[in-house]
């Protein structure tokens, strides 16, 4: 973690890639290994950089899925447990661990895979990006994305969710119900997002919304959004 924070790639990858070699399994260095990967894009990326980026994140968000016992994870949460039982107490707390973790790691893939694609609501990939290494044979973009949407739902819960969760669970499903013809439930839930108590909405949900406005025809909600992320997410200019 702290040669990530001060970006020493080579080191990172290089002892990375030792430890996993001896600990393929490890939960908590699948997890660091996705941090390092799941990244923004840096101005001006191709769309060679864009694939290649996004497939790493979306196979290191796999790696964290395969390291959790989903099954044993559906049966614990299941049913109810003796919370005054100080073993079971633990227990519980290994496995909100582990529900933390794969429903991070759900989140990620599908918002780097809808990365790919072109604008809502358009389901084909974006001009110059390929996405053969994260589309499984057989299967269109809608059905993954409605497989990698299931794999979120599944997990998540607003009561148990931080902010940034919140916002991101809205974003992703904007995304995908624009793009399975369904704005208005985007919407919904884009708005909770910017009427929230507990914090401004990010960047990325100002600009989701914005881009939802422009869709459904709404110009003058459009360019109100356009007006709050200048005024919330001014540019950087350099100095002169």
């Amino acid at each position: 973690k702290k040669l990530r924070e001060d970006k020493k790639w080579e080191v990172y990858d290089a002892r990375a890639q030792a430890l996993l070699a001896d600990f393929p399994n490890h939960l908590p260095l699948l997890q660091e290994l996705l941090s390092r990967r799941d990244r923004d894009a840096e101005e001006g990326e191709s769309a060679d950089a864009r694939t290649q980026r996004c497939s790493q994140a979306i196979k290191c968000a796999d790696a964290v899925e395969a390291a959790v016992d989903v099954p044993a994870l559906s049966a614990h949460y299941g049913v109810k447990h003796d919370s005054d039982d100080p073993v079971v107490k633990e227990e519980c707390k290994a496995m909100d661990k582990k529900k933390e973790a794969l429903l991070a790691a759900s989140l990620s893939r599908a918002d780097r895979f809808l990365e790919l694609l072109a604008p809502a609501p358009s389901c084909q990939p974006a001009d110059g990006v390929s996405l053969s290494d994260v589309l499984p044979s057989g299967v269109d973009v809608g059905q993954h994305l409605q497989a990698l949407w299931a794999s979120v739902h599944r997990w998540y819960s607003a009561a148990d969710a931080s902010h940034d969760d919140k916002l991101k669970y809205a974003r992703v499903l904007s995304q995908v119900r624009r793009r399975q013809g369904r704005p208005g439930a985007a919407g919904a839930e884009l708005l909770k997002a910017v009427k929230s108590n507990e914090g401004a909405p990010s960047k990325k949900v100002v600009a989701e919304v914005r881009s939802l406005c422009e869709q459904m025809g709404w110009t003058q909600w459009a360019s109100y959004y356009d007006d709050l992320r200048l005024k919330q997410f001014p540019a950087k200019h350099a100095l002169i």
